[in-house]
């Protein structure tokens, strides 16, 4: 098994960081307890160490202690240790933390071997199924019943039966870039020339059409996923206080997002700002309180927002001319067309009810902006955020929960 380091810990998994999962572990919160395999043996953990400091009871920011000291180190080595016992020893055992074993709390393999994804194994079960059916052999066992439904449904919608199914289009995982430029949207440019790209299993029709087949698995589903570190917000640019790459800038004003804000949610530590400062930006201001006593900055932008190119990034983010297949345990399979026309009612009508920032995330103290907004075909939340381990931002996501006016439907 792999042993852990500081950017493995300075990931989020699961909505957590796991910076925040090691102190739960440590000081035995939440459920967990504070054993841990090293390469010394089993380990009993009772204080963190960070940069020499010692932290011998549980404090509630140390979590972000420690992603500080991994986010600034710039050049240096940040050093984060544990103190605690070896299992039948009586003296403190100091070990940093390259010693101790990833294990699945901080997204190791599990005991027995290899976790394969879920995803994974839906995908080629449901494309097992296919082959079954197409080679005319007993078309049984999981997600059958939807196998056959969908044959049947793509076979009906293209006007000639499927003769053959390719699955290797899911791990070729083609890539959908933020375009840089002042008008942002998800390339290509027209959503209609996103279905070959979102493919995972693609049916192969008697007539030589093709049905776009794009698989989603959990109940946390994802449209896009672009990089936004290096073409729209530097770092360096973040860390002075202003984004002025023009297509960073301009991604922020189609957002409705505050460029001083943005850049102060993921400079500062933790994220603050008093009355007066919001007062300074012209926002409306919604505040509220955690139990924790950290502000929460919750801003309806939807009179911020450019409703035009806000339109066309969403548009092209959901992308059309597919089929939308979305698994759940323990087996159930929602299934729904997504066309040209889905994917214009979608887009559009996000703008009857508010369009909600939360600078800092829902707790205000977040390296994250969470965007909410919904209409009639999906609830949709758009972030921007580290998703490689660091502090400052470096993809924009569009996550979504469906809804009947999708024309989904339940086919197992």
């Amino acid at each position: 098994m792999a042993n852990l380091s500081l950017p493995a810990i300075a990931r989020e998994e699961r909505n957590q960081w796991r910076s925040a999962r090691l102190v739960d572990k440590v000081y035995k919160r939440k459920g967990y307890e504070n054993n841990f395999m090293t390469d010394e043996g089993l380990f009993y953990a009772t204080e963190v160490i960070l940069n020499g400091e010692t932290f011998k009871n549980y404090s509630h920011d140390l979590s972000e202690k420690i992603l500080e000291a991994y986010g600034n180190r710039e050049g240096t080595r940040a050093l984060l240790q544990l103190n605690g016992k070896l299992s039948g020893q009586t003296g403190n055992t100091k070990l940093f933390i390259n010693k101790i074993e990833k294990s699945e709390d901080f997204g190791g393999q599990p005991a027995g071997g290899k976790r394969e994804n879920k995803g994974i194994v839906f995908e080629r079960e449901l494309f097992e199924r296919f082959k079954e059916c197409l080679q005319a052999k007993k078309c049984g066992g999981k997600y059958s019943e939807a196998a056959m439904y969908i044959l049947d449904k793509c076979g009906a919608d293209k006007g000639s039966p499927v003769i053959d199914a390719d699955g290797s289009a899911g791990a070729k995982n083609t890539p959908r870039p933020l375009y840089p430029g002042m008008k942002p949207y998800i390339m290509p440019t027209q959503h209609s020339g996103h279905g070959e790209l979102l493919t995972d299993i693609t049916l192969k029709h008697a007539n030589g059409a093709e049905s776009f087949l794009s698989l989603k698995y959990s109940s946390t589903l994802t449209f896009v996923n672009a990089g936004v570190k290096v073409r729209h917000f530097p770092v360096h640019e973040i860390k002075k206080g202003e984004i002025q790459k023009s297509a960073g800038k301009a991604l922020l004003e189609v957002l409705g997002i505050n460029n001083e804000l943005f850049c102060s949610v993921f400079k500062d530590r933790p994220f603050w700002h008093t009355k007066e400062d919001n007062k300074k930006l012209l926002l409306q201001e919604k505040e509220g309180t955690n139990p924790k006593g950290t502000k929460i900055w919750k801003i309806n932008v939807k009179n911020k927002i450019n409703k035009k190119l806000f339109r066309k990034l969403i548009s092209t983010a959901i992308g059309s001319n597919y089929y939308m297949v979305h698994g759940l345990p323990p087996g159930k399979v929602w299934f729904w067309n997504m066309t040209s026309t889905i994917n214009q009612g979608a887009s559009k009508p996000i703008f009857s009810g508010p369009v909600w920032v939360y600078y800092g995330g829902k707790m205000g103290n977040g390296k994250r902006i969470d965007m909410e907004f919904s209409n009639s075909y999906f609830d949709y939340k758009l972030n921007i955020r580290n998703k490689q381990g660091g502090l400052y931002p470096s993809h924009l996501m569009l996550d979504y929960k469906s809804k009947p006016a999708t024309g989904k439907q339940q086919i197992n």
